[in-house]
């Protein structure tokens, strides 16, 4: 079967893109038509289908400099809008930087992409003109850990912030702990392990001990008495959960170290876990009604 072309003019007609865009991209980007013919341009479907995804998000507020070196397959990402996310998908990403290879590891889990941008000063004009859009944890990918412009940059948006990495110091991390960042260092591109612990931080977010505390001391005092005949009884959850929120505290108060930082945000992640399961007995057996 022939290959199908496209003259220019028809190029233009299909994608809404001027012939003299077209001309001038040909000259200063490099986005070159398939052949020329006796100085007639003739494009093929796979340079049309590239210049229709392109046409769209330079309407969303990309540049053609950010989008002319990518595939099809890297572009169509960007075209995800959170308006648009499966009623299926337990949560909304939205991701920011240039490792495409991030959402090929979600095809298979309850968590979706729902929109991409390239840069932070993209991402953040597009926040502030679509404040009515929800989505769940912004994910950004980083080289070096730049905790001032993350923090800068994503503030106008009311949810958790996650920054993945190559480098960092160990003043990144504290900062990144003061600003409320959560960070993941990348390593050997293990994607599907960075998405896991995204996906379980976003999850445990509004139930972390800074923020919100399941049961209050009155609460945990009263379960503590309660017995239920289960193969684990309250009391030995409540045990630990006061041993974990004291573990907290303590690194919480005086943390110097990056290390310290880790251990408290690990122990904070189990004690949301303890306080589930505690949640899980109390509410087969109407312990707080």
């Amino acid at each position: 079967m022939a290959e199908q072309l496209y003259k220019i003019g028809k190029v233009s007609e299909l994608t809404g893109l001027s012939v003299e865009r077209l001309r001038m991209w040909e000259q200063r980007h490099e986005i070159r038509p398939t052949k020329k013919v006796n100085r007639i341009r003739f494009y093929d479907d796979d340079q049309l289908a590239k210049l229709t995804i392109i046409k769209e998000l330079i309407d969303r507020g990309f540049s053609i400099g950010e989008l002319k070196d990518l595939s099809v397959k890297e572009l169509k990402p960007l075209l995800g809008l959170p308006s648009g996310v499966s009623q299926q998908s337990e949560l909304s990403l939205v991701v920011v930087g240039d490792t495409w290879n991030f959402v090929d590891t979600l095809s298979s889990s309850n968590y979706e992409v729902s929109a991409r941008f390239l840069t932070l000063e993209t991402f953040c004009e597009w926040s502030v003109s679509e404040r009515h859009v929800n989505f769940d944890a912004i994910v950004v990918l980083v080289t070096s850990l730049d905790v001032e412009k993350i923090d800068e940059m994503t503030s106008v948006s009311d949810v958790p912030v996650f920054a993945v990495y190559k480098y960092a110091s160990e003043s990144d991390l504290i900062q990144a702990h003061d600003a409320s960042i959560f960070v993941e260092k990348l390593q050997d591109t293990n994607w599907q392990a960075v998405v896991e612990t995204i996906a379980t931080k976003v999850e445990t977010e509004d139930d972390t001990y800074v923020e919100y505390q399941r049961f209050d001391e009155e609460q945990l005092e009263h379960l503590r008495r309660c017995k239920t005949n289960e193969r684990v009884e309250p009391e030995s959850l409540v045990e630990i959960v006061y041993l974990q929120r004291a573990i907290i505290d303590h690194l919480s108060r005086d943390a110097d170290s990056a290390l310290d930082i880790a251990v408290a945000e690990a122990v904070k992640t189990a004690e949301n876990s303890i306080e589930r399961a505690l949640l899980a007995i109390a509410d087969k057996h109407q312990l707080l009604v």
